[in-house]
């Protein structure tokens, strides 16, 4: 029971010593991933899991 109280405090510590919030705002994908891996996010399946669609062909 103590791992899981201690768990949420050092992500946070974590998630701010190595400014996680700050790349997943910033970070922007290269041109050469947009034009050989062209996909997008459709919204969630019925376990919450993100769902990609890949355009094929």
């Amino acid at each position: 029971m103590i791992l899981l109280t201690a768990l949420p405090s050092t992500r946070v510590c974590m998630s701010s010593k190595h400014q996680i919030d700050k790349l997943l705002e910033e970070y922007e994908v290269p041109q050469v991933v947009k034009d050989y891996f062209p996909c997008g996010w459709h919204h969630f399946d019925s376990e919450g899991r993100p769902l990609c669609v890949l355009r094929l062909g």
